[in-house]
């Protein structure tokens, strides 16, 4: 009897490890797969991106703090090109995470054009066709799908510290069936000195996502305030499963995707691989906390199906490279010549009105050395304008000049420091 005792207990043992490896085996083909098609759609857009060349559009977007150029490519396309030095905001690795997961967001790269004979480095981003942002509405008239979109990025925002969440990052994107809704202009957030004390903050359902700030503005903080007051439902278990499936995901190589080109940022991207290794546990935690208040119980399962997910991130990938296909397929018969980029503009003028706008509207400095910065400005600005031999630089100092002496007039910027674009149109009138 003893023996035979024994012999069950073996053959469950060996059941159970059977199982194990197969379900090893399981999540070691799904992460290979999405690998593999993944490795494939960056390949195929890197070789499509190659091959366009871009124009100044008539049509531009004179808000946001960031001095910007709306562009269009060959196929008609319109595209935000950022300027500034890439290392500040990390934009395509973050890109290339949501990419890796098939979770929608717009197409980003780095980029060095040539603008009124200057080269000028910065991320140009898809500009998607859009109804507006989230500010104009509410989540609680969001259909589910939106709904589940955002449980999703949520999981990357607090993997890759991505803390700007306000809800004009994310646009919303209607056809004549189904609502959509896209995150846009992602960062990561870790050149900011108190990347690894915020990082432990943002897994609350009544964080404040910067020191000082509100909840009225963040999607995550107002989600879970709807979820808590019974507004919507969240498929918190459903969830979970996308946090293992996340955190299962090989780390090797999802240490080498954040430190493409970055080798000085070891420190900040140990706290993310920590925090990835942590995602169960502080998911499972944070969600825990959102069905208490509900007064809601909800057993929460460390399985996974694999095959399901990877079929799913798979299939969108793949659906990417066919459009990326026609795309390459439109291109054939079009110029690959890049030319210069003629525009009302001068990035050297612009940082330097910038600084003037940061500091009476952020920094708050006094009067006096106020009226000293703007004496200082001016006098570059007259400079800069002496020693340019572009027309269209030139009349975009002109600009700024007459801003800068305008405030120190008045007393005031013309405008708040988020609109900082106003003060010039780009494109040329001739």
């Amino acid at each position: 009897m003893r023996v035979k005792i024994i012999f069950i207990i073996c053959l469950a043992s060996l059941l159970l490890i059977s199982i194990r490896i197969d379900a090893n085996e399981e999540a070691d083909l799904a992460y290979n797969s999405i690998i593999q098609s993944y490795e494939e759609y960056i390949k195929l857009e890197e070789e499509v991106f190659k091959n366009l060349v871009f124009t100044l559009s008539k049509f531009q977007i004179k808000g946001g703090e960031t001095l910007k150029l709306i562009l269009e490519d060959q196929l008609g396309r319109r595209w935000i090109f950022k300027v500034g030095e890439k290392e500040k905001f990390y934009s395509r690795v973050a890109y290339l995470l949501y990419k890796l997961f098939a979770i929608n967001t717009p197409e980003v790269h780095y980029k060095t054009f040539n603008i009124n004979g200057k080269f000028i480095l910065g991320n140009i981003q898809r500009f998607i066709p859009n109804q507006g942002t989230l500010e104009r509405v509410e989540l609680s008239e969001l259909p589910q799908n939106c709904l589940d979109y955002l449980l999703k990025t949520h999981i990357l925002y607090w993997l890759i510290f991505n803390i700007d969440a306000g809800r004009k990052h994310f646009l919303v994107i209607s056809d004549n069936k189904d609502k959509e809704i896209m995150r846009v202009d992602l960062r990561i957030w870790w050149f900011m000195p108190f990347f690894e004390k915020m990082s432990k903050m943002l897994l609350r359902y009544d964080y404040s996502p910067l020191p000082g700030s509100q909840c009225a503005d963040n999607c995550y903080c107002l989600l879970w305030k709807d979820y808590i007051s019974n507004k919507i439902l969240l498929p918190l278990s459903e969830n979970y499963e996308f946090v293992i499936f996340i955190f299962d995901f090989p780390d090797e190589f999802f240490k080498q995707l954040l430190s493409m080109r970055y080798k000085d940022l070891s420190k900040e991207i140990n706290i993310i691989m920590k925090r990835k290794r942590n995602l169960p546990r502080d998911f499972k935690a944070f969600y825990t906390s959102l069905l208490k208040k509900r007064g809601e119980v909800i057993k929460f399962s460390k399985r996974v199906n694999y095959p399901k997910i990877s079929k799913l991130i798979c299939n969108e990938l793949r659906s990417e490279m066919s459009r990326l296909k026609d795309e390459k397929a439109q291109l054939k018969n079009k110029s690959k010549h890049q030319e210069e980029i003629r525009a009302i503009f001068s990035y050297d003028a612009y940082k330097l009105v910038n600084k003037v706008y940061c500091a009476y509207w952020r920094e708050k400095i006094d009067p006096e050395s106020l009226s000293q910065l703007y004496d200082e400005v001016l006098e570059e600005l007259d400079n800069f304008y002496s020693i340019s031999t572009n027309s269209l630089e030139k009349k975009a100092i002109s600009y700024y000049i007459d801003e800068i002496e305008l405030i120190k007039s008045t007393g005031r910027p013309s405008y708040g420091w988020w609109e900082i674009n106003k003060l010039i149109d780009a494109v040329p009138k001739d």
